[in-house]
């Protein structure tokens, strides 16, 4: 299975002034995703959403997309339970585990030397995320 990341892409950024955090606020993080592919262009894409929350107010949310052009998309396409085609749940795990560093990563960029600072994607078992 080949593949190469092509397009990487920030499609919403937001964050709200922030005031001083105290140890006693539990920031919440709302996060999800969505595949999405084309097999007559051999491409898969990837959403991210992240929303960071306290006391369930939005003060944060970054959505990133991915690009990944597949040498030979059919390999990684199989049906699902109900006949639907899907990507194979090994290779979500993958571009999941690639998109949500990547978005970890612009995240921190986009907060650095500001309150935003404080706040960031933990990391994530794309196992626990993607089941079988």
């Amino acid at each position: 299975m080949k593949y190469a990341l092509v397009d990487i892409t920030t499609l919403e950024f937001s964050i709200k002034a922030l005031p001083d955090l105290d140890l006693e606020q539990q920031i919440v993080i709302d996060f999800g995703h969505q595949f999405i592919f084309g097999p007559e262009i051999s491409f898969v894409q990837l959403i991210l959403n992240f929303q960071f929350k306290i006391d369930n107010v939005n003060i944060a949310k970054i959505t990133t997309g991915f690009a990944f052009h597949f040498e030979a998309l059919v390999e990684v396409i199989i049906p699902d339970e109900n006949g639907l085609q899907i990507v194979r749940k090994d290779v979500q795990r993958q571009l999941y585990a690639v998109g949500v560093g990547t978005t970890r990563g612009i995240f921190h960029a986009k907060t650095e030397g500001n309150k935003g600072t404080r706040l960031f994607i933990p990391v994530i078992n794309p196992n626990e995320q993607i089941k079988d």
